[in-house]
């Protein structure tokens, strides 16, 4: 299972005196949409629980030497508007999994430095914690697209919708 090679592999980089801080992926606000619609959100926070479980048994054999940051909660960075045309592009997102440069800066800046602000948040994530607000808030997110976001989206989902009809439970 994946969680167990993650595990093994983080157990022998911290057994050689490596400390390593992971983060959870962000993502755009309109694919954090599409997996809710999907109805994704529990599995995406039971990924997230066991992830905080792996930190917390590592640091319990290994004190210190393993850092979990959620670094994808709901801030303006990851409502950043969608171009309407294809030759445009985004600051901080390549598409909806893939951030930029830019991006890539604020976090290590978050996770490193402490350095938060109004468009990037970082928290320190353990099993205690993980359910309490600090993972990704579906519904702000969803609340803060615009119309036009909200069209892209809608748009993409039946595009989804034509070639997977068990995707279209949810919807």
């Amino acid at each position: 299972d994946i969680l167990e090679s993650l595990d093994n592999g983080v157990r022998s980089l911290v057994k050689n005196g490596a400390h390593v801080i992971w983060f959870i992926t962000p993502e755009h606000a309109s694919r954090m949409y599409l997996n809710k619609m999907a109805g994704l959100s529990a599995q995406y926070e039971n990924f997230e629980y066991q992830l905080a479980q792996i930190t917390l048994r590592i640091n319990q054999d290994f004190p210190g030497s393993l850092d979990l940051w959620d670094v994808a909660t709901c801030k303006k960075a990851l409502l950043e508007q969608v171009p309407a045309s294809p030759d445009q592009t985004m600051k901080y997102f390549f598409d909806s999994n893939h951030f930029t440069p830019a991006y890539g800066a604020l976090l290590a800046n978050a996770m490193l430095e402490g350095h938060v602000d109004d468009q990037i948040s970082a928290v320190k994530i353990n099993p205690e914690t993980v359910d309490k607000n600090q993972t990704k808030d579906w519904e702000a997110c969803h609340t803060g697209l615009d119309s036009e976001l909200q069209k892209i989206v809608d748009e993409n989902a039946k595009d989804r919708c034509r070639v997977n009809r068990q995707w279209c439970k949810n919807l």
